[in-house]
């Protein structure tokens, strides 16, 4: 039996007369639907998708409800549109989510327990890339409240915690909830407790561990040492990578200073 082969990225040629499914958590969306984007009207569809609809990674993971490395995947694969700039992806004509359906009650434990705990331990996989994601577009957003409203589910489980959110967020208060879900200074006493903040802020910021070490001008092999709780033995370092991460330590693990 052979096995199925992904579906192919068509050349602009065959944009008007082709409808490729684009894997999403709620369905299917077809090429043609990005295409009736305000911003796109009027242009062939090659110059639409190169030139207007156009996003990073990061923005396309939040939209696809999976982590930037799986649509990068996606990209090299040819299963949705995209073109390189430099060493960096840029994806094409997805269109704008027209509406936000709710979570399931799943989802939104697991959201309510990574904001009020400030990391995704124990999640892992999809639940960890969903969750993540999630997260940065709550920060991002300019109006947060609008996302809590839509993504409560119906049969919501009772959560002190983001049940107070979404009070704040049924009165619009959207600088109160900007505030909330910022990241506070950490006490990081424990190697544990570091390697939850760095990882968790990492995933959520959509970075892989090579970004975060050229970002903040340190190796790749201390990120991961950081990440699996490994001992340390340069402060000035780890401050590095909680700068980048903007995470304000109170406090670091003790270290064996060389």
């Amino acid at each position: 039996m052979t096995a199925p082969q992904a579906t192919r990225w068509p050349s602009s040629t065959s944009l008007r007369r082709t409808q490729v499914p684009v894997a999403l958590e709620g369905g299917a969306m077809p090429l043609t639907a990005a295409l009736k984007d305000p911003s796109c009207q009027g242009l062939r569809p090659s110059h639409a998708l190169r030139y207007s609809c156009v996003m990073k990674v990061t923005e396309a993971a939040d939209q696809l409800g999976v982590s930037p490395r799986r649509v990068r995947a996606m990209a090299a694969d040819g299963r949705i549109p995209a073109h390189r700039e430099g060493s960096a992806w840029v994806i094409e004509g997805l269109a704008p989510p027209k509406g936000r359906r709710s979570l399931s009650a799943r989802s939104w434990q697991h959201l309510a327990k990574a904001l009020k705990q400030r990391s995704l331990e124990g999640l892992s996989g999809q639940e960890r890339a969903r969750t993540a994601a999630r997260i940065r577009q709550l920060r991002n957003a300019e109006h947060p409240s609008r996302l809590l409203i839509d993504w409560r589910p119906p049969d919501a489980p009772r959560d002190v915690f983001l049940d107070s959110l979404v009070a704040h967020a049924e009165r619009n208060d959207d600088s109160y909830l900007k505030r909330a879900l910022g990241r506070p200074a950490e006490y990081l006493r424990s190697s544990q407790e570091l390697a939850y903040v760095v990882s968790s802020e990492r995933a959520i910021r959509g970075g892989s561990r090579h970004w975060l070490a050229v970002a903040a001008g340190v190796s790749e092999d201390l990120v991961r040492d950081i990440e699996l709780g490994r001992p340390l033995a340069s402060p000035g370092q780890v401050r590095r990578v909680l700068r980048t991460l903007e995470v304000e330590p109170t406090a670091l693990p003790s270290m064996a200073l060389k």
